[in-house]
């Protein structure tokens, strides 16, 4: 550490910094990465939500004719699987409009299917980080049922 500039009181430094991540890889130490975790997470669940708010006030702006218009189209839009991408995801449903118009880029990293990508209709874009969570959800609920 180095003393702070009035002297009274010592800077933290990168290097400290460092250390403590590396302390908290330790099982029993993990209360960095949790916060981490907890504080990205909800960073993530606020954008959801103002994603949310933006993609209702455009299905209202564009009315139902538009948005069945958009919905007819989505299948062409999108890019679901292909022989050469087999393992892409078919259009979902999407959680604020309740077209089956969500085209996903990519998929959840548990592999339950939970798409990341933008509805075609309303443009509500969901991110990996929502993704994630929905899946962990969907993951707790299965384990709960077996039990």
């Amino acid at each position: 550490m180095l003393p702070d500039q009035d002297g009274q009181g010592w800077l933290l430094e990168r290097r400290h910094v460092e250390a403590l991540l590396a302390l908290d890889s330790h099982p029993s130490l993990w209360a960095l990465t949790m916060e981490q975790e907890d504080r990205y997470e909800g960073s993530a669940q606020k954008q959801d939500e103002r994603e949310r708010e933006q993609a209702s006030r455009t299905l209202e702006r564009i009315g139902e004719d538009e948005a069945d218009r958009r919905a007819a189209a989505a299948a062409d839009l999108h890019d679901g699987p292909t022989p050469d991408d087999p393992y892409a995801l078919e259009l979902q449903e999407c959680p604020v409009c309740d077209y089956e118009a969500f085209s996903s880029d990519d998929g959840d990293e548990l592999g339950m299917r939970v798409g990341t990508g933008e509805c075609l209709v309303c443009h509500y874009r969901r991110s990996p980080a929502i993704a994630n969570a929905i899946a962990r959800q969907m993951e707790w609920e299965r384990c709960w049922e077996r039990d």
